[in-house]
């Protein structure tokens, strides 16, 4: 029996393991794929991951630039 899957490891390889894998519902876990392509959870339910997607990551470091009045970044 498979409890659950640990990769991929890249962007590329993301969505064409979670359309192997996801039908059968077997979690798979990522630890370094970031792509938001793979944020919807009703399309797939069973892709989690350990780091966040691009766009909550640039979403936080946009936050961060607006909160602190930075008007440059180097």
């Amino acid at each position: 029996d498979v409890f659950m899957i640990i990769g991929p490891n890249t962007d590329d390889s993301g969505l064409p393991v979670n359309f192997l894998f996801g039908p059968t519902n077997i979690p798979l876990i990522s630890g370094n794929v970031a792509t938001s392509a793979l944020s919807n959870s009703t399309k797939f339910p069973s892709f989690f991951r350990t780091i966040p997607s691009d766009y909550t990551l640039s979403l936080a470091m946009v936050q961060t630039f607006l909160l602190f009045n930075w008007n440059w970044i180097g």
